[in-house]
């Protein structure tokens, strides 16, 4: 566990529990919402209260010396409340897509991507071994559970390969290597996956 998170995360809920009462829904949002540094949120009734959850949301950070900024949205009605208000860094109108938790959201047609071109390179130039096949599976980075079938068959064969005691560099057996490659191609399939963000009824 790396400290400096940790001890952010912990710090906000403890700070934040002051404002269970009077600003439930922003209490909630923050101590369920927060990854690391970024708060991943929004609002399934109306432009008006997401903007009114951002507000709160400034105000109680900003009464623990805490600076809330970079907010982004697809609506530009929201987005025309944060500049009238002069709500943190709105990004800029030529912005077409930006990272969410690693993710790409693409601003335009308000769809995330995963971007799996990284892992099919390295899959192309990789051997068949056991540290190869460790450098892979670490490669998988999923936070939302987009591609989670696929990541469990990844960390199944990695348990399978494990359980055969290989050497770091060794070859892997026939019927290890063809599993290997096969799951290797479905998630290389999904290079080209996306989702649209408002499934997640958020603005």
């Amino acid at each position: 566990m790396t400290l400096s998170p940790f001890v952010l995360a912990a710090t906000i809920k403890f700070y934040v529990r002051k404002y269970k009462e009077d600003y439930r829904e922003t209490y909630e949002m923050l101590t369920t919402s927060l990854y690391v540094d970024d708060l991943f949120a929004g609002s399934s009734d109306s432009v008006n209260k997401a903007f009114y959850l951002s507000k709160n949301t400034i105000e109680i950070l900003k009464d623990a010396n805490m600076n809330l900024r970079k907010f982004k949205t697809k609506s530009n009605e929201l987005k025309k409340l944060w500049n009238e208000n002069g709500i943190g860094d709105v990004c800029k109108s030529d912005e077409r897509s930006l990272k969410v938790l690693g993710i790409i959201w693409n601003l335009n047609n308000d769809t995330f991507k995963l971007a799996a071109q990284p892992l099919l390179e390295l899959i192309k130039n990789l051997k068949n071994s056991k540290r190869c096949a460790l450098k892979t599976a670490a490669k998988l980075f999923d936070p939302i559970g987009f591609i989670s079938p696929f990541v469990l068959i990844i960390k199944c064969l990695m348990q399978e390969i494990w359980e055969y005691g290989l050497g770091w560099d060794e070859q892997l057996p026939t019927e290890l290597k063809n599993k290997w490659e096969t799951s290797c191609s479905q998630v290389c399939l999904r290079n080209d996956f996306t989702l649209e963000r408002n499934i997640f009824h958020i603005l």
